[in-house]
């Protein structure tokens, strides 16, 4: 027996250890970002309340421009997070 066949013959348990460990792994990943979910929307929320208090206030400032300004930011913010979410892992 060469060393070709005597390693062919141990590669089909290795590659099959290999994938168990990696598709263990992405259950992981998608289990840790299940559990962050809670607080990355408490963060989000802040943030959304914080832009919602400055169009406010420039509304109340008569600055029009300004208020549209940061409506498009916020726009930008939500399109970014929609992004996050997509390329996180579903459980």
């Amino acid at each position: 027996m060469n060393l070709t066949s005597w390693m062919g013959e141990r590669m089909g348990p290795v590659l099959r250890r290999l994938l168990d460990v990696e598709a263990e792994a992405a259950r992981l990943r998608a289990q840790v970002a299940e559990m962050k979910r809670p607080g990355v929307e408490s963060e989000r929320q802040e943030v959304r309340e914080s832009y919602y208090a400055l169009i406010g206030q420039a509304r109340e400032d008569r600055d029009y421009e300004g208020a549209f300004n940061v409506e498009c930011d916020l726009r930008e913010r939500e399109e970014q997070w929609a992004a996050e979410d997509r390329a996180t892992p579903a459980p």
